[in-house]
């Protein structure tokens, strides 16, 4: 039963890039606010990103969901931050791609804070909404529907701007496996597993309507939301309740048992495997002098028993192209040469703090520990 008790309030940090236009708003407070004030400007409209699948990933596997882009719609302006596609959504959406087979087939998804939502999108179009069968022993014959909740501050505009994002990307045979609903971080989370829908989709057996409804999730998706230093016990809160107890090891097949790529992380340890259920926290230190705060949400996740590990670090860069005329051989001997070049790009360039910092992205992986087999 959810411990109501342990629920924070719900309390923001502005981020880097709108720290002071927040604090200006917050802090008037003066008497003039009692006299009519000026029209305010209007909300600016919405914009659109596209998230473009990359074509080594088709080419280098097989059995693959076929699928080329995804279409974004963030919302103009929001107080919670949803008009960005953060860097973390990126890098998780290729995690979530490259490891599609582990982290999204016939898995069970939440997402919290999605705001474009892009990582949920993802791992529905890579699989995540099938009906899977329970593995013997314990619940043989037995089967759900794997399902993709999507969630975020129970604003009409945020949940409106996902609903957009759902209809325009995901196919219609899928989309009734892919809901949104809203949910403050730390609060009961029932009302998520009731999101779940048993109905067949078309081309399933009728046999499978007779399924039961999951009680938590294979995977919970966390993006660039841990700047948020009030919130993490509530982040933590919802991840406990809300996620699958741990397998014991004998029950995981050896396909999911999955190394992290050494080439994606600069990292030691790089020795662990990567399975379900887990919790999936990726992140940028947007503020480098608040680096040690954002960390510390995996030492309150260590102290609540989590094991943690980093699984991805990676700097953003944008490439760029150039041509130009090469002299050196004479007049006579023009060559024309193209220059590619690569530009770390941070979330908000023109804040304070190393930029190598700013603009790197860290990906970490929780887990509950497993039972111990008898």
């Amino acid at each position: 039963m959810y411990d109501v008790s342990r629920a924070n309030k719900t309390s923001f940090i502005p981020p880097p890039g709108l720290m002071t236009e927040y604090t200006e708003n917050e802090d008037d407070l003066s008497l003039d606010n009692v006299f009519e004030e000026p029209p305010r400007p209007p909300t600016p409209p919405p914009t659109f990103t596209t998230y473009n699948r990359q074509a080594a990933r088709l080419k280098s596997r097989s059995n693959v969901p076929e699928w080329s882009s995804i279409e974004l719609q963030l919302v103009g302006h929001h107080v919670l931050w949803a008009q960005h596609l953060w860097n973390a959504a990126i890098v998780l959406a290729n995690f979530l791609d490259d490891n599609s087979s582990d982290m999204c087939q016939d898995k069970t998804v939440l997402e919290l804070g999605a705001g474009g939502a892009l990582p949920s999108l993802v791992t529905a179009l890579c699989g995540a909404h099938q009906v899977r069968h329970f593995r013997p022993p314990s619940k043989l014959g037995l089967r759900w529907p794997t399902q993709v909740v999507i969630t975020d501050y129970p604003d009409t505009i945020l949940l409106d701007n996902i609903i957009r994002n759902i209809d325009h990307n995901i196919p219609s045979r899928i989309r009734s496996r892919v809901k949104t609903q809203g949910y403050v971080w730390g609060t009961d989370p029932e009302k998520l597993f009731r999101c779940v829908d048993c109905t067949p989709l078309a081309g399933e057996s009728s046999e499978d309507a007779l399924v039961i409804k999951p009680d938590a999730f294979d995977v919970i998706i966390l993006s660039d939301l841990i700047f948020n230093h009030s919130q993490h016990s509530a982040l933590l809160d919802t991840c406990e309740v809300a996620l699958q107890p741990a397998r014991r090891l004998e029950e995981v097949p050896q396909s999911e048992m999955k190394s992290a790529d050494p080439k994606k992380l600069s990292h030691e340890d790089r020795g662990s495997t990567i399975t379900t259920p887990c919790v999936l926290v990726f992140f940028s230190h947007h503020r480098p002098q608040y680096a040690a705060r954002d960390l510390n949400f995996f030492a309150c996740a260590k102290d609540r028993g989590w094991i943690c590990e980093q699984v991805v670090q990676t700097k953003m860069k944008v490439s760029c192209s150039a041509s130009c005329f090469d002299f050196s051989e004479g007049i006579s001997e023009i060559a024309w040469h193209s220059l590619v070049f690569s530009i770390r790009q941070a979330m908000f360039p023109d804040d304070p703090g190393d930029e190598d910092v700013r603009s790197t992205v860290h990906g970490w992986v929780l887990r509950r520990p497993a039972s111990v087999a008898s």
